[in-house]
């Protein structure tokens, strides 16, 4: 009760709930307004965060937190929180006579508590008080075995929180569950009465991957395609990497945990090996492993700096880093030099902070091409090494023209560079392309919907067609893709399909005729990593359809089971072959249909394979067409 500085206890009268009576359980006339130490006054704020739990008919446990304000000012006093325990005798209430027992812990005054406390016992005499210590970053707990005569206490773990949390009993066990912000998962903590050693496992029923991320994607032969990826997972805290080989997913940790890593990036050595570079942040550490039979074997690139924004390249034998440095601001490259040894240089620190986002690109002449951001003068720069050279280094943009930001490079089939960035200014996507001696620049997308293009991913086709793959950021997060067509003009392309909500971190690759789009889960409660892959999806025809192209075609039923029937119509005279693909590009089964079809509507009848339960494509084609529907398997 606010007005009058009250704890109050409600009770219902038995099998009568339309009537309660309550009782005062404490006061702040109880604690009464003191002196401290300075002789200036301290007074006591209301009660609040309370907790209570009655293991029995006899008695109630309570606690609850008050705070102490002292000191004269009045914008800004001081502020001690503390909390007190009372038990309560059940069949003593309502007695002019009766007074509960307080305990007060009495924080000192340099103490910080979180406005969290839960109680728990297993009778009227063991008691448990969990609650968050701000000082010490830890959660704590209060244990008696004396009905609260006195206490002892236990940490938990060292934690943020900025939640409640809950503590319960149940046998001879504690239970203590928190809620980990840093980590973004629910911790539940247990221990036995018997046993001091507290154990701790995640409690939250989602996943937590991907923070940091980076993937290859390998055509080993038709149809079967390798898929590597590396990926940080919070709650271990390590750097984990997985690869899927003829449809089956293993993974591994890299290095060790608990050193909160920061950035990860990955490529393939000369001998065919996975490494990883990647940043512990908890020692500013930037490392480089590769898998070896005998396992990661790992090496310190550079520990003198504060590595973020990290690319990884390789070329035969070499291996090839860029990174901005956090401690000076500058733009840092690192080669290996054999063994264990790296060489690391500065290469450009022309402005207090350049080298934001760089990304490295190698092409088939081993020219490095380097493109990176100035954030002071707020312009796009270039830097380009032909093989025993020196590097060269320009500016693509003017100062102040554009904010670049997510910078994206590949070079062309004639080893032009071929740039994107995200304009921050104007929320824009802007391609730039090396051309007659200099720079030409075409804003790909625009609008005004926030963080357009945070991320975005580009590619170049057979063609050197550009395509982008962009975070769109709505009423929810989304991926659009979009591909210049032979126009110059840029249309979108629709993904379907995205079942696992990809968003805000994601690669896009493109294997001969195929893409994937491999990346973090935007669902809620389901952050783990998921993976889209469009078979042929480079062939998407953004133009009308050439003559002889198949008019329709459908297929029914959908879903089937032993046999679809596929209904269709044809403009010329033309033979049909049928193939069906799982959705990770394998060929289950195929047929060339005997005969020429003639032009007109058709009915097909063909028999399935036997498959399990699921999701496939089946394609058709003929002179002058090559379609793909998806076919749902019962």
């Amino acid at each position: 009760s606010v007005h009058n500085h009250q704890l109050l206890l409600f009770r219902s009268e038995p099998n009568d709930l339309s009537s309660w009576s309550y009782t005062v359980l404490d006061s702040l006339q109880r604690l009464g307004t003191v002196k401290n130490s300075g002789g200036s006054n301290q007074f006591r704020e209301t009660f609040d965060f309370m907790d209570m739990i009655n293991p029995n008919d006899s008695v109630l446990h309570l606690v609850y937190g008050v705070s102490d304000l002292y000191g004269f000012n009045d914008i800004s006093p001081k502020i001690r929180r503390t909390f007190f325990y009372t038990r309560i005798v059940i069949d003593s209430l309502g007695s002019s006579t009766y007074t509960p027992y307080h305990f007060d812990f009495v924080i000192p005054r340099d103490g910080q508590l979180r406005n969290n406390f839960s109680i728990t016992s297993t009778d009227d005499q063991h008691i448990g008080i969990a609650y968050y210590d701000l000082k010490n970053a830890a959660v704590a707990i209060k244990f008696s075995a004396d009905a609260g005569q006195s206490w002892s206490t236990d940490t938990l773990l060292e934690v943020n929180i900025q939640s409640p949390l809950q503590t319960a009993s149940f046998g001879d066990s504690l239970y203590v569950l928190t809620y980990d912000a840093q980590k973004d998962f629910q911790i539940l903590s247990s221990r036995s009465r018997l046993h001091a050693q507290w154990q701790h496992r995640p409690a939250s029923i989602q996943e937590k991957r991907g923070r940091a991320f980076h993937s290859r994607v390998q055509r080993i032969e038709p149809g079967r395609d390798d898929i590597e990826m590396v990926f940080t997972e919070e709650w271990r805290d390590q750097l984990f990497y997985g690869k899927r080989t003829d449809g089956n997913w293993t993974y591994e940790g890299v290095d060790v945990a608990g050193k909160k890593v920061k950035e990860a990036a990955m490529t393939q050595n000369g001998q065919g090996q996975a490494c990883a570079a990647y940043v512990f942040q908890a020692t500013e550490e930037l490392k480089f492993a590769c898998k070896t039979p005998g396992g990661w074997q790992s090496q310190l690139v550079d520990g003198n700096s504060k590595a973020r924004d990290i690319d990884l390249a390789a070329r035969a034998d070499s291996l090839f880093l860029v990174y901005f440095d956090l401690a000076t601001g500058s733009l840092k490259y690192a080669r290996s030099a054999g063994g264990s040894q790296w060489l690391v240089q500065t290469l450009d620190d022309s402005s207090p902070i350049v080298g934001l986002d760089p990304k490295l690109h190698i092409d088939a002449q081993g020219n490095k091409h380097l493109a990176y951001s100035d954030a002071i003068n707020q312009r796009l720069k270039y830097a380009f090494q032909p093989p025993g050279g020196a590097w060269q280094l320009s500016s693509i943009t003017e100062a102040f023209a554009y904010q670049p930001e997510q910078i994206e490079l590949l070079t062309d089939s004639l080893n032009r560079p071929v740039l994107a960035f995200r304009n921050a200014f104007s929320n824009q996507i802007v391609l730039a392309e090396q051309k007659d001696g200099g720079w030409q620049l075409q804003v790909a997308r625009e609008g005004g919907v926030s963080f357009l293009g945070n991320p975005f991913r580009l590619l170049l086709d057979a063609k050197d067609r550009p395509w982008i793959v962009y975070n769109f950021s709505d009423v929810f997060d989304e991926i659009r893709l979009t591909r210049r067509d032979a126009q110059g003009s840029w249309q979108d392309v629709s993904i379907i399909g995205n079942t696992g909500r990809i968003a805000n971190s994601f690669d896009f690759h493109l294997v001969e005729k195929d893409f994937y789009i491999i990346g973090k889960k935007n669902a809620r409660g389901d952050q783990g990593l998921a993976m889209l892959y469009a078979f042929e999806g480079v062939t998407t025809d953004l133009l009308a359809p050439s003559p002889g192209a198949l008019q329709a075609w459908k297929l029914y039923p959908n879903p089937a089971s032993s046999v679809v029937n596929i209904s269709l119509e044809l403009e010329a005279a033309t033979p049909l072959h049928l193939s069906l693909y799982d959705l990770q590009g394998r060929q289950l089964a195929a047929e060339a249909l005997p005969g020429l079809f003639a032009p007109g509507a058709r009915q097909l009848g063909w028999q399935l394979p036997r498959l399990q339960p699921g999701m496939y494509l089946l394609r058709l084609q003929g002179k002058g067409f090559d379609a793909v529907k998806k076919l749902l398997i019962h």
